[in-house]
């Protein structure tokens, strides 16, 4: 294009050239984005200059994308606004640091779908059956919220949280895959709102999605964001994943009024196959509530189930794990893992209650068996029970800390023993307690350390291996077992635990044994040695006594060594006496006698 240049006339051509300076004045301000006068700008005025579309942009579909003038010439009216239909023209408080009216369409058609606010404008409005509909948020001001996509449906069952009825009669239906978040229930997390309701409606939604998949991997998941959910208590079925964002980001808190924060939803049927991971449990501000008789996690009727990274604060008046006292029907109380689990009292919090108390020593309940902890930790903060197994069996802690409380397996009382309880490479320090009661049988501890505290051991056959104790049963009644411990600095002490058996017994690959004595004969026979299978005694050591255990054994051995060398016959050696009187056969012949412990005469 030629570029045009006027030129400075005179003459008769000046009123051609002042028509041509008006001409050059015009162009410029129409190709002008900001004239410099007060007139209209045809392209400030339009989205463009080509038709009113803007080249090489598809249709929008997300709220960011680009529109043209004419897809918002075409916006939809609202029924009524203030009793006003069309376009809302709404004051915002502030927008970008300024204050006034803003034109705020409340809805944009976007390919047949309808983006509203919130739940309740949706719900108000006149949609057609077939639309896709989307909200930002839950509620009106509250915070915004992914995965609000509905669809509108004339007929459908509505729970009035994840799916809802709209004014002319149609209904909105989630649209949802495997996963669902308590936030697209209305859940608000501020610990203050009771979220009850919002919560047992995603997970009951997931038991149906569900089906009867027995692949864990293949469960629906309940996603719990971060926040602290009050609760009345949520009822949990079998086959669901729930996942929160952190064991102490994700919390939920029991209503003070309230019994149980986690149980099984059907009282006849157990809960099977759920995995619960990264949530905390907790009462809702105990200090000042002050609860009673509450327990966060009522374990009754849960089998075959896992528990990950869970952190559960427990207290007094509120238990943390409880499965005492459960009904057999519909109780199944088996194989449950507990991975990297912290049951823990605050120490601000009301003193006592129990981190743990799992099983019942009265055979009309239900026995919980096969639980496995790995890692984790159980603390009292020095006031409260860490852990109270009674009537349970094959209890497996890996690794797990204890701190802070008594720790009780077995029980006193009832009719059930307790069997197996078994804590491998375990810590315990400052706890007050820690004793195997009467009920306790085949329990024990396996390495790991325990200090602190002197490890009570009232059970049977009860194994104890650890830095200063080894406690080894040596039959299966538990009549009989013995104990290795540290005497003093340096010395071990064998001690027998059994009432009439030895505390040690030595065999050799023919047969030969011998033994050590703790009770039954011990003032003549507190040391005996056996030949020919236990057949025929060696000798024996006793309180009044050292001896050949049998005549026999007189000529037992080399000729050299012999009993039978030298052996008292009809007499004794008191211990630490002088008065011994008596006369000694001696080999070969010859008479040694003994007065008063003097050798007074030798009769070859």
């Amino acid at each position: 294009m030629t570029t045009y240049t006027r030129n400075t006339l005179s003459g008769s051509l000046a009123p051609v050239n002042n028509e041509l300076e008006k001409i050059e004045v015009s162009l410029r301000e129409k190709l002008d984005r900001n004239p410099s006068v007060a007139q209209n700008n045809e392209m400030l005025d339009d989205l463009d200059m080509n038709s009113n579309r803007i080249i090489n942009y598809p249709d929008a579909v997300n709220d960011s994308d680009l529109i043209t003038k004419g897809q918002v010439a075409s916006l939809a009216p609202v029924q009524s606004v203030d009793g006003q239909t069309g376009n809302v023209l709404s004051k915002v408080q502030s927008v970008n640091g300024q204050t006034g009216n803003v034109s705020i369409p409340t809805k944009i058609q976007i390919d047949n779908g309808v983006v509203f606010d919130n739940i309740s404008e949706m719900k108000s409005s006149s949609l057609g059956v077939g639309q896709l509909v989307k909200c930002k948020r839950y509620y009106a001001g509250g915070e915004l919220v992914e995965g609000l996509v509905y669809e509108v449906q004339a007929t459908a069952t509505v729970d009035g949280y994840i799916d809802h009825a709209n004014a002319n009669g149609t209904f909105a239906t989630l649209i949802l895959g495997k996963s669902i978040s308590v936030k697209q229930a209305g859940a608000i997390g501020d610990g203050i709102a009771d979220d009850t309701l919002a919560i047992q409606a995603t997970i009951d939604y997931a038991e149906d999605f569900g089906g009867s998949s027995q692949v864990q991997v293949d469960f629906p998941v309940v996603f719990i964001p971060t926040g602290r959910y009050l609760s009345t208590g949520i009822l949990i079925p079998s086959q669901i994943n729930i996942e929160g964002s952190g064991r102490t980001s994700s919390v939920l808190l029991l209503e003070k009024n309230s019994i149980s924060l986690i149980k099984k939803k059907y009282p006849a049927v157990a809960t099977a196959n759920i995995a619960i991971r990264n949530l905390g449990l907790a009462p809702d501000n105990p200090v000042v509530n002050l609860p009673t008789g509450q327990r966060l996690f009522d374990a009754r009727g849960f089998t075959k189930s896992l528990f990950d990274n869970i952190t559960i604060n427990w207290c007094g008046g509120c238990d943390g794990v409880s499965s005492d006292n459960a009904p057999y029907t519909g109780s199944s109380n088996w194989y449950l893992t507990f991975n990297h689990c912290f049951v823990e009292r605050l120490a601000s919090w009301p003193a006592g209650g129990s981190g743990w108390v799992i099983g019942s020593d009265d055979s009309v309940f239900q026995q919980s068996t096969t639980w496995t902890w790995t890692g984790g930790r159980t603390s009292g903060a020095g006031n409260g029970n860490c852990f109270n197994f009674k009537g349970c069996s094959t209890m497996n802690l890996f690794g797990h800390t204890t701190e802070g409380g008594s720790v009780f397996i077995g029980s006193n009382s009832g009719d059930r023993l307790t069997r197996a309880v078994i804590f491998y490479s375990c810590y315990a320090e400052a706890v007050s307690d820690f004793e195997f009661r009467t009920s306790a049988n085949i329990c024990g501890v396996f390495g790991g350390r325990i200090t602190g505290v002197t490890v009570v051991n009232n059970g049977t056959n009860t194994t104890l291996l650890l830095e200063t104790t080894i406690v080894l049963p040596v039959d299966n009644t538990g009549t009989s077992s013995f104990s290795l411990e540290q005497a003093g600095s340096r010395y071990p002490k064998v001690k027998s635990l059994g009432a009439t058996d030895p505390a040690w017994q030595f065999e050799s690959s023919t047969g030969d044994q011998s033994e050590i004595i703790g009770g039954g004969d011990v003032t003549n026979r507190a040391f005996r040695f056996f030949a020919n299978n236990a057949t025929t005694g060696i000798a024996e050591l006793g309180t009044n006594t050292f001896r050949p255990a049998t005549t026999d054994t007189m000529t037992l051995g080399e000729a050299s060594r012999r009993w039978n060398d030298l052996h008292i016959s009809d007499s004794v050696f008191a211990q630490g006496s002088q008065g011994v009187t008596g006369d000694f056969v001696l080999t070969g012949g010859g008479t040694l006698s003994v007065k008063g412990g003097i050798v007074i005469s030798y009769t070859p």
